[in-house]
């Protein structure tokens, strides 16, 4: 059996498939495909959207780095141009449907806040859920990016 890895060194891979559970679909392997994607990634790997949110961590910080994620896509997406729409549709689909549910839970008047013990720790749990979907995400933006 061949393994995926050796297909993406070779260059032989033309499309990967994306799965994470409710975000699913197809991305034809081209250039701006994989400079989408790796930007992608970088943003994920350098953020609370990934990245554990450790004793003190500001929970209010953790919301306004997923919500810049929106305007990062954004540019990300119309630098490239249609030409990675493949990485554009996952990308929005996984803005809208992974990350949106959390930070509209959370916003308040303009701000988001986390204010009480209770708030803390569901807020850390659903964060913890969002961030298992978002690595997975992340990796599959790897793959696409070494396509």
């Amino acid at each position: 059996m061949v393994k995926l890895p050796w297909l993406l060194r070779r260059g032989k891979l033309k499309k990967v498939e994306v799965n994470l559970g409710m975000v699913k679909g197809e991305v034809e392997v081209n250039q701006a495909d994989r400079e989408a994607a790796w930007e992608l990634h970088v943003e994920l790997e350098s953020r609370s959207a990934t990245q554990e949110l450790k004793g003190e961590g500001s929970e209010q910080r953790a919301l306004e780095s997923l919500v810049e994620l929106f305007g990062i896509t954004r540019e990300v997406l119309k630098r490239h141009g249609v030409s990675c729409a493949d990485t554009g549709q996952i990308a929005l689909e996984v803005l809208n449907q992974v990350i949106r549910p959390l930070t509209t839970k959370w916003h308040r008047t303009g701000n988001y806040t986390v204010n009480s013990e209770g708030q803390v720790t569901a807020f850390r749990e659903e964060l913890k859920a969002t961030q298992k979907v978002l690595r997975k995400y992340s990796d599959q933006l790897a793959l696409i990016a070494k396509g």
